[in-house]
Formats: structure tokens, sequence, C-alpha cells
């Protein structure tokens, strides 16, 4: 089977937020970052509100105004980095054309071709958006389902299944 596709921005970020969901400690942290942090801020900035005719209070409103605002923007700070992140590890954009066998992977890239037998990917993970195949810990190759139709997804997911361990069976997955 063979996929050509641009990896998108919001591939990238469904990549990144796949891979963070398996560990506790980056679930705990996108919500915090993402949930309680700009709730956290609202109510500092409605606090930072109700002290504006309290002249003795002008330092209080003041860093309330400033936390608050911190907390309220910064998923959009986290959006931001992310973003830069993305445009700084694209080189150029440039179609991936994949072509899957029973026997290995191979890429290419345009200035980049890559041959992987199934034995070197570690496991698999998936989700709504996004398949990915783990070479490490902390290295994978995303392949968006966007461009894909129902029919090729269960295909991929059998033939993943049939030659990749899912990320659900590795041992130890949350050390990952």
């Amino acid at each position: 089977m063979q996929i050509t596709y641009e990896l998108s921005f919001d591939d990238y970020r469904a990549a990144q937020l796949l891979h963070a969901k398996r560990s506790l400690w980056r679930r705990l942290m996108r919500i915090l970052t993402h949930a309680i942090f700009p709730i956290c801020g609202a109510c500092f900035l409605v606090l930072a509100i109700t002290l504006i005719g309290d002249k003795g209070s002008l330092d209080s409103m003041l860093i309330m105004l400033t936390c608050g605002s911190y907390l309220i923007l910064c998923p959009f700070y986290l959006n931001w980095r992310l973003k830069r992140v993305f445009k700084r590890t694209r080189r150029q954009k440039n179609e991936c054309n994949t072509t899957l066998s029973e026997e290995r992977l191979l890429l290419d890239a345009g200035n980049m071709k890559s041959e992987i037998d199934w034995t070197a990917v570690l496991f698999f993970s998936e989700n709504s958006k996004i398949f990915m195949l783990y070479i490490a810990q902390a290295n994978f190759i995303a392949i968006p389902k966007r461009v894909c139709t129902e029919a090729q997804i269960e295909e991929l997911r059998s033939l993943f299944r049939r030659k990749i361990r899912p990320a659900s069976e590795q041992p130890n997955n949350e050390a990952l």
C-alpha cells in the first residue's frame, strides 16, 4: 500500500498529543496548563477587578492582573511554541511517499529515503487522527489518517497488528 501526504501542523499536534498521553505526568501537565491555569487566571482577574476601587490594594490588584493574564494566556503560549518547533523542524515542504508492504516500510520524502524493516519498529499507537510507528521511545513516524480511506485505515491497522505490538501491550509503558 502506498500513501502520500504532507505532514501539517494539525497532524504534528495530534502526534504530539498522542505521544504525551503515554505518560501520566504529561497528562496531568496538560490538564494543569490547559484547564486549571486558565480557570485560576480568570478568578485572579475577577478578584483584581473587584479591587479596582480600593486604593490600599493597588499592589495586590496589579499582581493579580499580571498573574491572571499569564495563566489565561498559558495555553496560547504553549500552542505558539509548538508551532514554532514544528516550523523549525521542517526543512522544507515535502510530500512523503510511504510504501507499506509485508516485508518493510519505505519512506521517500524528497531529499531523504529510508527503508525500515518491521522488526525495527518497536510498537505503534493511534488515535482518531493519526497512526504513530515508534522506532525508539521518543522517535516516531506519523501517518495522518486524513489521507486514508476507511478501507485503508482498516488495512493499515491490520498490518500494524500483524507486524508490530500495540503500545498498550508494551511492558512498563508509563516509563517510555
